[in-house]
Protein backbone atom coordinates (compact mmCIF):
# COMPACT_ATOMS: atom_id res chain seq x y z
CA UNK A 1 0.00 0.00 0.00
CA UNK A 2 1.56 3.38 -0.82
CA UNK A 3 1.30 6.32 0.81
CA UNK A 4 1.73 9.71 -1.33
CA UNK A 5 1.77 11.46 1.43
CA UNK A 6 5.49 9.73 1.80
CA UNK A 7 6.41 11.07 -1.82
CA UNK A 8 5.71 14.47 -0.51
CA UNK A 9 7.73 14.24 2.01
CA UNK A 10 10.72 12.45 0.44
CA UNK A 11 10.77 14.72 -2.57
CA UNK A 12 10.37 18.07 0.26
CA UNK A 13 13.90 16.71 1.21
CA UNK A 14 14.81 15.99 -2.10
CA UNK A 15 14.26 19.69 -2.75
CA UNK A 16 15.58 21.57 0.29
CA UNK A 17 18.91 19.56 -0.08
CA UNK A 18 19.45 20.37 -3.14
CA UNK A 19 18.29 24.11 -2.65
CA UNK A 20 21.16 24.32 0.29
CA UNK A 21 23.63 22.79 -2.20
CA UNK A 22 23.33 25.46 -4.71
CA UNK A 23 23.40 28.07 -2.24
CA UNK A 24 25.96 26.42 -1.04
CA UNK A 25 27.79 26.77 -4.65
CA UNK A 26 26.08 30.61 -5.56
CA UNK A 27 28.18 31.33 -2.38
CA UNK A 28 31.72 29.77 -3.10
CA UNK A 29 31.29 31.60 -6.43
CA UNK A 30 30.78 35.11 -5.29
CA UNK A 31 33.22 34.61 -2.80
CA UNK A 32 35.90 33.32 -5.04
CA UNK A 33 34.46 35.90 -7.81
CA UNK A 34 35.48 39.26 -4.95
CA UNK A 35 38.73 37.31 -4.15
CA UNK A 36 39.67 37.13 -7.71
CA UNK A 37 38.56 41.24 -8.09
CA UNK A 38 40.82 42.48 -5.02
CA UNK A 39 44.35 43.90 -5.95
CA UNK A 40 47.78 41.74 -5.08
CA UNK A 41 50.13 44.22 -3.27
CA UNK A 42 53.47 44.78 -5.44
CA UNK A 43 56.56 46.89 -4.06
CA UNK A 44 56.79 49.97 -2.32
CA UNK A 45 59.53 52.40 -4.35
CA UNK A 46 60.92 55.08 -2.78
CA UNK A 47 62.36 58.66 -4.82
CA UNK A 48 64.90 60.22 -2.46
CA UNK A 49 69.04 59.59 -1.87
CA UNK A 50 69.46 56.69 -3.52
CA UNK A 51 66.13 57.31 -6.86
CA UNK A 52 65.22 60.46 -8.58
CA UNK A 53 61.20 60.62 -8.76
CA UNK A 54 61.74 59.92 -12.53
CA UNK A 55 63.68 56.62 -12.28
CA UNK A 56 61.40 55.30 -9.21
CA UNK A 57 58.38 55.68 -11.28
CA UNK A 58 60.06 54.07 -14.66
CA UNK A 59 60.91 51.37 -12.52
CA UNK A 60 57.37 51.01 -10.95
CA UNK A 61 55.97 51.14 -14.24
CA UNK A 62 58.21 48.72 -15.79
CA UNK A 63 57.26 46.39 -12.88
CA UNK A 64 53.68 47.44 -12.62
CA UNK A 65 52.14 47.07 -16.53
CA UNK A 66 48.59 47.69 -16.96
CA UNK A 67 47.38 44.29 -16.59
CA UNK A 68 49.26 43.19 -13.62
CA UNK A 69 46.54 44.52 -11.16
CA UNK A 70 49.03 44.94 -8.55
CA UNK A 71 48.68 48.12 -6.07
CA UNK A 72 52.13 49.64 -5.55
CA UNK A 73 53.15 52.79 -3.60
CA UNK A 74 55.91 55.46 -4.67
CA UNK A 75 57.08 57.65 -1.58
CA UNK A 76 58.86 60.88 -2.56
CA UNK A 77 61.26 62.29 -0.34
CA UNK A 78 64.17 65.04 -0.14
CA UNK A 79 64.10 67.38 -2.94
CA UNK A 80 61.85 65.53 -5.09
CA UNK A 81 59.05 66.92 -3.15
CA UNK A 82 58.95 69.89 -5.17
CA UNK A 83 58.75 67.99 -8.20
CA UNK A 84 54.58 67.02 -6.90
CA UNK A 85 53.85 70.66 -6.65
CA UNK A 86 51.13 72.17 -9.32
CA UNK A 87 53.93 74.75 -9.94
CA UNK A 88 56.87 72.33 -9.92
CA UNK A 89 56.05 69.29 -12.24
CA UNK A 90 56.78 68.99 -15.61
CA UNK A 91 54.56 67.30 -18.49
CA UNK A 92 56.28 64.59 -19.04
CA UNK A 93 55.82 63.78 -14.97
CA UNK A 94 52.59 64.27 -15.03
CA UNK A 95 51.70 61.88 -17.14
CA UNK A 96 54.08 59.08 -15.20
CA UNK A 97 52.11 59.78 -12.14
CA UNK A 98 48.46 59.74 -14.11
CA UNK A 99 50.20 56.18 -15.53
CA UNK A 100 50.89 54.97 -12.36
CA UNK A 101 47.78 55.83 -10.47
CA UNK A 102 46.08 54.17 -13.63
CA UNK A 103 47.79 50.93 -13.19
CA UNK A 104 47.21 50.91 -9.06
CA UNK A 105 49.62 52.97 -8.31
CA UNK A 106 49.23 55.43 -4.77
CA UNK A 107 51.89 58.12 -5.07
CA UNK A 108 52.78 59.40 -1.56
CA UNK A 109 55.14 62.79 -0.34
CA UNK A 110 56.78 63.12 2.71
CA UNK A 111 55.55 65.99 5.09
CA UNK A 112 58.40 66.50 6.99
CA UNK A 113 59.62 67.75 3.27
CA UNK A 114 56.72 69.20 2.21
CA UNK A 115 57.84 71.08 5.43
CA UNK A 116 61.04 71.75 5.17
CA UNK A 117 60.70 73.10 1.66
CA UNK A 118 57.24 74.95 2.33
CA UNK A 119 55.30 73.30 0.11
CA UNK A 120 51.28 73.86 1.28
CA UNK A 121 49.22 70.56 0.66
CA UNK A 122 46.90 72.82 -1.27
CA UNK A 123 50.00 73.16 -3.82
CA UNK A 124 50.13 69.69 -4.67
CA UNK A 125 49.52 67.83 -8.09
CA UNK A 126 46.22 66.11 -7.54
CA UNK A 127 46.16 62.67 -5.99
CA UNK A 128 49.36 63.14 -4.09
CA UNK A 129 48.94 62.15 -0.39
CA UNK A 130 51.15 63.47 2.24
CA UNK A 131 52.60 61.28 5.02
CA UNK A 132 53.58 61.71 7.99
CA UNK A 133 56.53 59.40 8.64
CA UNK A 134 57.54 57.93 11.82
CA UNK A 135 60.56 56.17 13.90
CA UNK A 136 63.60 56.02 11.37
CA UNK A 137 66.80 54.08 11.86
CA UNK A 138 65.80 53.93 15.89
CA UNK A 139 62.18 52.74 15.48
CA UNK A 140 61.12 49.54 17.17
CA UNK A 141 61.31 46.96 14.11
CA UNK A 142 58.20 45.16 15.16
CA UNK A 143 56.16 48.01 16.13
CA UNK A 144 53.25 48.48 14.30
CA UNK A 145 52.46 51.42 12.02
CA UNK A 146 50.43 54.50 13.55
CA UNK A 147 47.44 55.18 11.54
CA UNK A 148 47.27 57.97 9.23
CA UNK A 149 44.59 59.98 9.03
CA UNK A 150 42.99 59.45 5.56
CA UNK A 151 46.56 57.77 3.96
CA UNK A 152 45.74 54.48 2.78
CA UNK A 153 48.51 52.46 3.41
CA UNK A 154 49.35 48.81 2.54
CA UNK A 155 47.93 45.63 4.30
CA UNK A 156 51.95 44.15 4.58
CA UNK A 157 53.03 45.27 7.59
CA UNK A 158 56.79 45.53 5.77
CA UNK A 159 55.86 47.70 3.34
CA UNK A 160 53.77 49.84 5.24
CA UNK A 161 56.86 50.57 7.74
CA UNK A 162 59.28 51.13 4.92
CA UNK A 163 56.92 53.91 4.10
CA UNK A 164 56.48 55.28 7.10
CA UNK A 165 60.47 54.96 8.42
CA UNK A 166 61.07 56.58 4.57
CA UNK A 167 59.23 59.61 5.30
CA UNK A 168 60.56 59.80 9.01
CA UNK A 169 62.59 63.38 9.93
CA UNK A 170 66.09 62.32 9.10
CA UNK A 171 65.36 59.03 7.70
CA UNK A 172 67.96 57.09 6.17
CA UNK A 173 65.63 56.60 2.71
CA UNK A 174 65.18 52.28 2.35
CA UNK A 175 63.52 50.98 -0.91
CA UNK A 176 62.04 47.56 -0.97
CA UNK A 177 63.33 47.59 -4.37
CA UNK A 178 67.02 47.78 -5.36
CA UNK A 179 68.02 51.07 -7.44
CA UNK A 180 68.96 50.27 -11.17
CA UNK A 181 72.36 49.96 -11.92
CA UNK A 182 74.53 52.53 -13.85
CA UNK A 183 74.20 50.75 -16.67
CA UNK A 184 70.36 50.57 -16.81
CA UNK A 185 70.08 54.32 -16.30
CA UNK A 186 72.84 54.83 -18.98
CA UNK A 187 75.60 55.64 -16.37
CA UNK A 188 73.49 58.70 -14.60
CA UNK A 189 72.31 58.11 -11.16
Amino acid sequence: MELPFLDQVAMKREIRGLSIFLLLICTIGSLSAARSEEQEEGEVYVAGQNFTLEQALNQALAENPPDARRRFWVVVSGRDAVLLTKAGANPGLLESIERARRRGGIIYVCQSDMRAQGIKPSGLIPGVLPVQGFGGAAADANAPPLPQSDTPLPRDLQHSRLILRSCADNAPVENSVEPPSAAETGGAQ
